[in-house]
């Protein structure tokens, strides 16, 4: 995938990764597709779930979003909720 190109999912959706800094993307929608999405959470110790390191991501319609997924020809390596709004960190190999 591109940042700030619009692709559509399964359900006629439209969503894009907007660029926040070299190594960080927001996912967008048009709409509020989110509302109904999976969230995988690693597992720890402490009794509280941690948003700001998931496992994956997957809104209504997708797209599924995890460590193999590809963003500017770079790897996820961080994925993080918080604000309303899903955030990725890419990495170079």
């Amino acid at each position: 995938m591109q940042s700030s190109t619009y692709y559509t999912n399964r359900y006629g959706d439209q969503y894009f990764w907007h660029p926040i800094n070299e190594n960080t993307y927001e996912f967008k929608t048009v709409g509020n597709f989110t509302e109904h999405c999976r969230m995988g959470f690693k597992v720890s110790d402490e009794e509280r779930v941690d948003y700001t390191d998931l496992l994956f991501f997957d809104p209504s319609g997708g797209p599924f979003v995890d460590y193999a997924t590809v963003i500017d020809d770079r790897k996820v390596c961080h994925i993080e909720w918080h604000s309303g709004s899903f955030y990725v960190e890419v990495c170079d190999e």
